[in-house]
Parts: structure tokens; sequence; C-alpha cells
């Protein structure tokens, strides 16, 4: 489609061609290959790891459903699921399995990127969450770097900006509820003293739950058009390779 795009003159003509291929795109049915099962299957695996998340902790800490606070996230949460699964879905219908295959091992440090920030803090933990936003531009480059084409770069990076926002998030709250259970320090029960609340086990994920939900945000938000510029490089020379 790229190829048939550069090839109409009409500036007019070009964009109507464009708007009819993205149509075309999000009306037809997905192709049953193995590249789409593959990337569909990730997805709803991480977004239903996300949503059990979620759910464990509105009933473990029922602190978290005082008040009427929590309703809005709630909703802003299951927007975003939606989302990545429909954009998920959406995305498996481009590329192949090559491609998608590197845009799911591109997402991959979002776990152990997430676990850091999670039990760490300060400047070190912000750049950490810099370095997820950069995943996607490292798919880009990678699949540019075996397909020799922009656009196999772009299928990566779109798929690596939704798997590393859910894969940060998963790994983000799995490493709060773990670290919630240790033994508070000193310096802790003083900061949860200044905060003038009475449960402290609500209190001490409550912040890293917030940070999670908006890097659930982020991550696509900003990744993605990073990626998509990263395919803006000069594609290097390559040998032919199915990886």
């Amino acid at each position: 489609m790229i190829a048939e795009r550069d090839a109409i003159d009409m500036p007019a003509e070009r964009r109507r061609f464009a708007r009819g291929c993205t149509f075309a795109l999000l009306t037809a049915p997905g192709h049953r290959d193995e590249g789409a099962t593959v990337m569909r299957s990730v997805t709803a695996l991480c977004a239903a790891v996300a949503t059990g998340l979620a759910a464990f902790g509105l009933i473990y800490y029922p602190g978290l459903r005082s008040g009427s606070s929590w309703i809005p996230y709630l909703a802003l949460f299951v927007i975003a699921i939606g989302l990545y699964t429909l954009c998920g879905a959406q995305v498996s219908k481009l590329g192949t399995f090559s491609i998608h295959r590197i845009g799911i091992l591109a997402a991959i440090p979002a776990l152990p990127c997430a676990w850091f920030v999670a039990r760490g803090s300060g400047s070190t933990s912000y750049g950490v969450n810099l370095i997820v936003v950069l995943l996607p531009a490292v798919a880009a480059v990678w699949a540019m770097r075996r397909h020799r084409s922009a656009a196999s770069g772009a299928v990566a990076a779109m798929d690596t900006a939704l798997l590393a926002g859910l894969l940060f998030f998963v790994g983000f709250v799995w490493t709060t509820y773990a670290s919630s259970s240790g033994i508070p320090t000193g310096v802790i029960l003083q900061e949860f003293i200044r905060s003038g609340t009475s449960d402290y086990r609500t209190w001490s994920i409550g912040d890293n739950l917030g940070g999670a939900c908006f890097m659930l945000f982020f991550v696509p938000a900003v990744g993605l058009p990073v990626g998509l510029l990263a395919t803006l490089l000069p594609t290097l020379p390559s040998h032919p390779s199915t990886v």
C-alpha cells in the first residue's frame, strides 16, 4: 500500500487512498495467520493478568474502595484495557509472524523495569521509566534492520508500545503487592503517621497503584510516537533473516 500511495501524483488522491486504506484496516476481518494469532493471544493474556491484579487489589485491600474517588479510576482502567485489547486485535492484522515476534520480544524488558521502579525511588526510577518508552523505538530499528522497510518498523513499534504498557502495569502492580507484605521500617511508619490516614495496608500501595495506572496510558501515548519517529531513520543494509 505504501508503494501504491507513493505512485499517486495528485495530493488529494493520495490522501483519499490513505483514508481508504485506514478504513479497510479498521473494518476488514483479521487474517488467521500465525503472527496475528500470536499477537492477539499475547495481548489478551497480558490484559487478563492486568485485570486480575486490579480485581485482586479491590478485594484484598478494601480501603481502596473507600469513598467514591476510586470509581473514576476503575472506569479509566476498564477503558484502557478495552482499548489495549481492541488495538491489539487491529495491529495483529498487520505484518508477519517475524515482525510480531520482534515487537513482543522488545516489550519484555518492561517487566524488569517495572520491578525496579516499584522497588526504587528518585531520579534513577524516572530514568528507567524513560527506558520503557524507548522500547518501541528499539523494536522499530530492530524490525527495519531485519526486514529493511519502514512499514515493518512501524508494526513492530505498535506491538511493543501496546505490550510494554501492559507488561509494565503487570510487573509494577505485582511487585507492589509483594512488597507490601514486608515489615515496615521506622521511617515508613513515620511517613504513614504524618499522612493522617488510618489504613496502613491501603496507604502502602496507593501511590504505586496510581502510578501504574498512569503508566498504562503514558507508555503507549509517548512510546508509540517515539517508535514511529524511529522509522524515519535510514534503513541499514542487512542480510535477509527469518527472525
